[in-house]
């Protein structure tokens, strides 16, 4: 399997914090099933900064050396997890942000509390660039959680949605995961992925994640998101973007009961 979200680079973000750290998530990965890794450290504005693609470079070339000389056999590709913003085109056009190994693909973040007002301008702007967005775990976000359909014009103007696999094995709670299976059940993800830091707790969970999704909705489609659609990314290929399903709202009698899991 391929893992697009990863933050296995040392000593830049909350991932791993040094090369010890490296080692330990390579070593999960390779017991989990994953050949391939992008590394996405966090890129933003505010916070931790624009980590400069020189760096990001640098460290990707470090964790294959070590990857290669050390047995774990995973190639490990650079890329960036890039928080939105008004500046966010501007940025990436300045390649001061850098896309999924060079590609047409840029993993995005959104703030996990509210949908920013400008997001569905700033994935169109950089739909208008030719760059693909692919949302970070947006299952995770309240606005999505509250209402799956928010993701339809994003999915619309040609952005991509990739859930993390710890999101589907229940890792980040019971609404996050009935909102992964949801979006799943409507063909809403492209991606899934680790989104990994060091430590148990977030442990890739790629085989449980990608049994889950084979068992409910067939291996053709669990192929397609673990694997093929991966692939086509870091490769720079096009992908069909399927038409999805129109999610009912939830109301709030049913995030109530699902809060205390009785749905």
């Amino acid at each position: 399997m391929i893992d697009l979200h990863c933050h296995i680079l040392p000593g830049i973000d909350d991932g791993a914090k040094n090369l010890d750290d490296v080692r330990e998530m390579l070593a999960s990965a390779k017991a989990d099933g994953i050949s391939k890794i992008v590394a996405t450290p966090h890129n933003m504005e505010d916070g931790i900064g624009i980590v400069s693609p020189f760096v990001i470079n640098s460290l990707v070339k470090r964790v294959n050396d070590i990857s290669q000389s050390e047995g774990y056999g995973i190639e490990v590709f650079p890329g960036s997890e890039a928080y939105i913003s008004t500046d966010l085109p501007r940025l990436v056009k300045n390649k001061r942000i850098l896309t999924i190994n060079g590609t047409q693909y840029l993993l995005v973040e959104f703030p996990v509390l509210k949908m920013p007002e400008f997001a569905v301008d700033i994935i169109y702007q950089l739909r208008l660039m030719g760059i693909t967005p692919i949302i970070a775990h947006p299952e995770r976000y309240a606005a999505v959680v509250d209402n799956p359909d928010v993701l339809l014009e994003f999915i619309r103007i040609g952005a991509l949605c990739q859930v993390n696999s710890g999101s589907i094995t229940g890792i980040f709670g019971k609404m996050v995961k009935k909102t992964a299976e949801m979006l799943l059940q409507r063909k809403m993800v492209h991606i899934v992925s680790t989104d990994a830091h060091p430590g148990s707790s977030r442990m890739p969970r790629m085989k449980e994640a990608y049994e889950f999704v084979a068992d409910k909705l067939g291996r053709d489609y669990s192929n397609e998101v673990f694997i093929e659609n991966p692939a086509k990314i870091i490769e720079g290929r096009e992908i069909e973007i399927r038409q999805p399903e129109k999610v009912e709202r939830r109301t709030l009698l049913y995030n109530l009961l699902a809060s205390f899991g009785l749905l």
